[in-house]
C-alpha cells in the first residue's frame, strides 16, 4: 500500500526529517508514504487538484482548512486525539456544527511585538491600539527617527517592517491585532 502525503515546505532539513519519519513509518506498518513535495505553488497546486478530483491523499494545510477543504474530508472528531485540541485554535478549523476536519499539528499568533515601557515613556496607550493603522500612526508620532528603519529598507507598500523594534526588546509584549488583546 502506498499513500501520499503532499507537504507546503521545501526546507532540506525539514523535507529530511520527514523523510526519516515515513521511512520509520513503513519499517513498522509496512505502508510506503510518497511525500510530495509543491514547491513555491504549493496552494495553486492544492486548488488545481481539487478542481481535477485529484487530491493525495495526506496533506498540509492551515487555518481556512474547513472554507477550503471540508467538502473533501471527514470530520474527525471522534479521533482520540481530539480531546487535547486546544479551545483557541477550534474557532478556526471547525465547521458551523462544530466538525473538524484536520489534526491541528501547530499553532501560530501573529501580532507585535513591542516594548509597554517605550511606549507609554512616548505618551501611546497600547490598549488604544485597535488595529496597524492605530499602531502605525502612533509609531509615526511618537517613535524617534533614529529607531525606524530607513524608508529604502520598507516595503514598497511604505508599511512598517521588521527592524522598527531593534532598539526597543527589553520588556516586549505581543499585542494580537486579531483577538483585539494583549497575550
Amino acid at each position: 500500500m502506498t499513500i501520499e502525503y503532499a507537504v507546503n515546505f521545501q526546507i532540506d532539513d525539514q523535507v529530511t526529517v520527514m523523510q526519516e519519519l515515513v521511512d520509520a513509518f513503513k519499517e513498522q506498518t509496512g505502508i510506503t508514504v510518497e511525500l510530495t513535495l509543491n514547491g513555491t505553488d504549493y496552494e495553486a497546486t492544492m486548488k488545481t487538484r481539487m478542481a481535477s478530483g485529484d487530491l493525495p491523499d495526506l496533506w498540509n494545510t492551515h487555518g481556512w482548512s474547513v472554507a477550503r477543504y471540508s467538502e473533501f474530508l471527514t470530520p474527525l472528531n471522534d479521533q482520540p486525539w481530539y480531546q487535547y485540541v486546544d479551545e483557541s485554535v477550534k474557532g478556526t478549523v471547525q465547521d458551523s456544527g462544530g466538525n473538524i476536519y484536520i489534526l491541528p499539528i501547530c499553532e501560530g499568533a501573529n501580532g507585535i511585538l513591542y516594548n509597554a515601557e517605550v511606549l507609554q515613556n512616548n505618551g501611546i496607550d497600547p490598549a488604544a491600539l485597535a488595529d496597524m493603522a492605530d499602531f502605525e500612526a502612533a509609531m509615526d508620532k511618537h517613535v524617534p527617527v533614529q529607531w525606524r528603519q530607513p524608508d529604502e529598507q520598507r516595503p514598497p507598500d511604505g508599511r512598517l517592517a521588521p527592524g522598527l523594534f531593534d532598539q526597543c526588546q527589553p520588556g516586549h509584549q505581543l499585542w494580537q491585532p486579531a483577538f483585539g488583546r494583549h497575550l
